[in-house]
């Protein structure tokens, strides 16, 4: 049996000692642990006719080794749960804190999203820890109905805006629209689907993310693949809305805040621009491609390669990942989506997350 150096629960107490929180490398933990947890939770959920339950989920039962890789431990209380049934009847519930809503009902059940639950749990707690060692509020449980507030201050906007997303999806109370269940195919697993979630991305993949579905867009008007309207069928008012939010006082489009990068005339008309939300993906895509011409100002190309449109937009990269999965499976079945289709299938390497 191999040897752990301790568990989660015991490195979370001594964060706040060790200036863990607050400091960069707080975020690169929360994701690094929830990722190996997920890759773990997703190899008992994969490609059989049955899922594996932990129900147990909780820092004390999340080990660390040697090397600093994550292990979990204690299936004593595991249930299997027939995919085809999704629930299953349980002895005993898992813990109060950590536990899913259905563990704690009279008829204690199982189903194969309870774990999903847990590990939400289990990412917020990790956040609330306090610098001075206290570690989590006595009432932490209460604030995860109030993640604006919760959310560090120095997290970069988008992974903010992505952590609050991921968390509604995973801290959910039906356990069948839990962390996008309901919208995935049968062959798919929602815990893959977690794991390719934009939480886990870089700065980089993001960027990529927009650039390919702006090319997508682009390539896709001059066709007449019905399929292509159901991919976009919630992802223009998801664009919308993430600009909207991002509009400051007076600016009547998204154009406006291009020109402050730009800094050149306005060539469209505001209305133009409102009513065509894509055009900000386009308008990415562009200049991303043309990144390295010899007429790009000095100032544009490092304001793109600093990725200026996460943070201008925060909303975007995560919005528009959750509007396509209602067309996972258009999507997932036709050749010409396969790079659009890599954002959703291939889920994150479990390593240290250096690039925000």
């Amino acid at each position: 049996m191999e040897l752990m150096e301790g568990s989660l629960a015991e490195a979370m107490s001594m964060w706040g000692p060790n200036h863990l929180v607050g400091s960069v490398a707080h975020l690169q933990v929360i994701r690094f642990v929830s990722a190996s947890l997920l890759h773990t939770l997703a190899r008992l959920n994969y490609g059989t006719s049955k899922s594996l339950v932990h129900r147990d989920v909780k820092p004390d039962n999340i080990m660390i080794d040697s090397l600093g890789a994550i292990r979990l431990g204690d299936f004593g209380i595991s249930k299997v749960v027939e995919k085809v049934q999704e629930y299953s009847r349980a002895s005993t519930g898992g813990p109060e804190a950590f536990a899913s809503p259905e563990a704690m009902e009279d008829n204690i059940q199982a189903h194969r999203t309870s774990d999903l639950y847990s590990l939400g749990m289990v990412m917020l707690a990790m956040m609330l820890v306090k610098a001075n060692g206290a570690g989590i509020p006595r009432d932490w449980q209460s604030q995860k109905m109030k993640l604006e507030d919760s959310v560090p201050q120095d997290w970069p906007p988008h992974i903010s805006h992505a952590f609050r997303c991921l968390m509604k999806a995973l801290l959910e109370r039906s356990p069948k629209r839990r962390g996008f269940n309901e919208r995935i195919p049968k062959n798919m697993t929602p815990h893959r689907i977690v794991l390719a979630h934009p939480f886990f991305w870089s700065s980089q993949k993001g960027l990529r993310f927009l650039v390919t579905l702006g090319t997508y867009r682009m390539n896709s008007r001059d066709t007449d693949i019905a399929a292509d309207l159901g991919v976009f069928r919630n992802l223009r008012s998801e664009v919308h809305s993430a600009i909207e939010h991002a509009l400051p006082e007076g600016k009547a489009s998204w154009f406006d805040i291009v020109q402050d990068l730009e800094q050149t005339g306005k060539h469209e008309t505001a209305d133009y621009w409102k009513q065509e939300p894509f055009g900000l993906l386009k308008f990415i895509r562009n200049k991303y491609i043309h990144l390295n011409d010899s007429d790009m100002s000095v100032e544009v190309r490092t304001k793109l390669s600093q990725h200026v449109f996460q943070h201008r937009f925060p909303q975007l990269v995560a919005r528009s990942w959750e509007a396509l999965l209602d067309s996972i499976d258009i999507i997932q079945n036709y050749v010409q989506h396969a790079q659009l289709y890599e954002f959703f299938e291939r889920p994150v390497e479990v390593e240290w997350f250096r690039s925000m």
